[in-house]
């Protein structure tokens, strides 16, 4: 279950389901992305924690200091939102831009093409919440394709592996 396939098309299944909480409940939405943050959070340091030998103990613990100091961002954002300083969509897309701001550093540490698809949806949704009428059905096109090519190339990998 921690195939690299697997844990794309989680990041992708939460990318769409905040797109469409975003695009039917705006004003609910900031509280998705909050809860979202830990969730990737996790989904990016889960498999690295599990495979020990794969990491240092000093980049583990990099990974947890950055996405601890994204969180506690995102806390302060919510913070001014509480005040009554921001609105919420503009929490929401402040948030889902920090979201993909972390995703992109983890990216630029371990680059693959799913960990740049993800960012670079998450950044599409960012862009297209800023400054048109969420297209919903754009997004879950651009996020089915990539699904669909994770799906093609995990099942190469796997066919190669098994011809070994």
């Amino acid at each position: 279950l921690l195939s690299t396939h697997y844990l794309f098309s989680i990041r992708i299944l939460l990318t769409v389901l905040g797109a469409i909480i975003t695009y039917a409940y705006a004003d609910a939405s900031h509280y998705f992305w909050l809860i979202s943050l830990p969730l990737f959070a996790s989904l990016e340091l889960l498999p690295y924690y599990l495979k020990v030998n794969s990491i240092t103990h000093q980049q583990h613990r990099e990974n947890i200091l950055r996405w601890l100091g994204g969180l506690i961002s995102a806390f302060f954002v919510f913070f001014l939102y509480w005040d009554g300083r921001l609105f919420h969509e503009e929490t929401a897309l402040i948030i889902l831009f920090l979201l993909a701001f972390l995703l992109y550093l983890d990216c630029l540490k371990q680059p693959t093409m799913r960990s740049a698809f993800v960012v670079c949806l998450l950044f599409l949704l960012d862009l297209l919440l800023t400054f048109t009428d969420l297209s919903i059905g754009l997004l879950i096109i651009v996020a089915v394709v990539g699904v669909v090519w994770s799906h093609i190339d995990q099942s190469k990998h796997i066919s190669k592996l098994i011809k070994v």
